[in-house]
């Protein structure tokens, strides 16, 4: 079986396709789920029915270390009670996948020509999916997700790819596509 890549809904999936070199996409099975309620069950399920080296990608909704790291801990013992010797990973978002959208802001400034009027940091930290939100609505440029990510460049994507959780799930699927082969 393929790796799985089992994340919160299809907003994350469109993101992972999108991001993602196409081999690896092509290796993988990407699962968005209908929430975060709905993720660990899903998770489980899979690995007891299917025995497919399943990884969570999981948005924190916090920047509380201490509560991503019960949060991280319980996910990691549920998913290892049922997991036997297939392998699984949790790969948490710090507090949703958007973030990594405003680690660095070039591409934004260029794609919303009113991104400087718009943009604030800490917004963007705490609530990212928020602020990209208001980007649509009143950054002058792209009014969707898809849009967006179809302004990203070649260069925007490498430098999208080293930050974690791209790198995490990229390394996830390659670790486990000759497992699952």
């Amino acid at each position: 079986m393929k790796p799985t890549i089992i994340m919160e809904g299809q907003t994350d999936a469109t993101i992972l396709r999108t991001l993602l070199p196409p081999e690896l996409v092509r290796s993988c099975h990407l699962m968005p789920t209908t929430g975060r309620s709905t993720l660990v069950y899903v998770a489980r399920t899979h690995l007891i029915k299917n025995r497919a080296p399943t990884a969570v990608m999981l948005d924190t909704d916090t920047l509380d270390a201490t509560i991503i790291a019960e949060t991280i801990q319980t996910t990691r013992h549920l998913l290892g009670a049922v997991a036997g010797d297939t392998p699984f990973d949790i790969i948490y978002c710090i507090p949703h996948i958007e973030v990594i959208f405003f680690e660095d802001v070039t591409a934004l400034q260029r794609i919303f020509p009113q991104f400087g009027k718009v943009f604030i940091p800490q917004f963007a930290k705490t609530q990212p999916k928020d602020q990209l939100e208001v980007l649509f609505q009143k950054g002058g440029g792209p009014r969707t997700l898809s849009a967006f990510l179809d302004q990203l460049t070649p260069d925007d994507v490498e430098k999208l790819r080293t930050l974690y959780p791209l790198q995490h799930v990229m390394a996830f699927i390659t670790n486990n596509t000759e497992i699952a082969a």
